[in-house]
């Protein structure tokens, strides 16, 4: 799904990450441990393409859809959680274009259903003003949002309560009528959740079967 090959990046001072080698394979669920500070955040922006690395490759999957759900919440989000969630999806316009009326009708109408599914399960409120939330409420609605898109990859940064909420989101959802249900069953299996987690140690990739560090971190 998404390779790092001897990626280092400093930000133009002391290096965060060094001569990095991580291979992310399908259907994996991986972990990240270390202190604060010792890059795992930039780690996951790499993964996420949300930064670009001053030395080595980053190869990515075509087509690849990834969900990246950051430690702070945004200041400048509003309006209601339905309107939060449904800014994950790209533009109708964005996923069809040329395409007649109709097509675009029915792409419009599957979005609207991604939404209220995701709104269910997550049991949230679509009317419930975003900025009156809690902050723990917003991190809901922050990762519906992610989820909405159906991403094949998905990365938490500093989950809190809302990892158990995640592993139920992350099982096969009933396929839209005209899929079959082996679509939904394939993009399931693709999902990965990169968690992160701050005991006294250098960073570790963390992994289930097989363990095997991250090179450059160990």
């Amino acid at each position: 799904m998404i390779t790092l090959r001897d990626v280092t990046i400093g930000f133009g001072g002391p290096l965060v990450l060094e001569g990095i080698d991580l291979q992310v394979e399908l259907g994996e669920h991986i972990g990240l441990l270390g202190r604060n500070g010792t890059g795992k955040t930039t780690l996951l922006k790499l993964l996420a393409g949300l930064l670009l690395p001053d030395e080595g490759v980053v190869f990515r999957q075509q087509g690849l859809r990834v969900a990246y759900l950051a430690q702070d919440v945004p200041e400048d989000l509003e309006g209601t959680v339905g309107e939060v969630i449904a800014g994950g999806l790209p533009p109708v316009e964005a996923r069809t274009p040329g395409a007649s009326e109709d097509v675009q009708a029915e792409a419009a109408w599957r979005s609207r259903q991604q939404v209220e599914t995701i709104l269910s399960r997550m049991q949230l409120d679509p009317v419930a003003d975003f900025r009156s939330l809690s902050a723990g409420y917003k991190r809901r609605v922050l990762l519906a949002r992610g989820l909405v898109s159906d991403p094949d990859l998905v990365l938490l940064d500093e989950p809190t309560n809302h990892l158990d909420i995640t592993k139920s989101c992350l099982k096969p959802a009933a396929p839209p009528p005209g899929t079959g249900s082996a679509a939904g069953r394939r993009v399931a299996s693709a999902r990965l959740t990169c968690t992160i987690r701050n005991p006294p140690a250098r960073i570790r990739k963390v992994m289930a079967p097989n363990t095997r560090p991250i090179s450059g971190c160990t």
